[in-house]
């Protein structure tokens, strides 16, 4: 995975959009993850380790957006340099959170 500068900001919209539209507890337990990496990536943003697992949790993220049919969430984040769902091929989001 290349290291692209990610929007935080974007990504905080993101998981507020989420987080309104949808209370469903794996959706939530996702967004948890994905804004925990983005904050940390904040505090840290040499640090590799977060960079790649902000991107593994927007990838899940977007897993899980195709899946509700909220492919504008996939687009954002595909936006953002992230392959997502639709680009990869996959139809089942794991059952581990990032």
């Amino acid at each position: 995975m290349d290291r692209l500068p990610l929007p935080t900001d974007e990504i905080v919209r993101i998981t507020d959009d989420l987080a309104r539209y949808r209370a469903d507890h794996q959706l939530i337990d996702q967004i948890t993850v994905t804004r925990g990496y983005a904050e940390l990536l904040q505090l840290d943003a040499s640090n590799p380790a977060y960079h790649a697992k902000l991107q593994i949790a927007l990838q899940r993220l977007s897993e899980m957006a195709t899946q509700r049919g909220l492919s504008n969430v996939t687009e954002r984040i595909r936006e953002m340099g992230i392959s997502t769902a639709t680009e990869s091929g996959i139809s089942q989001p794991s059952s581990s959170l990032a």
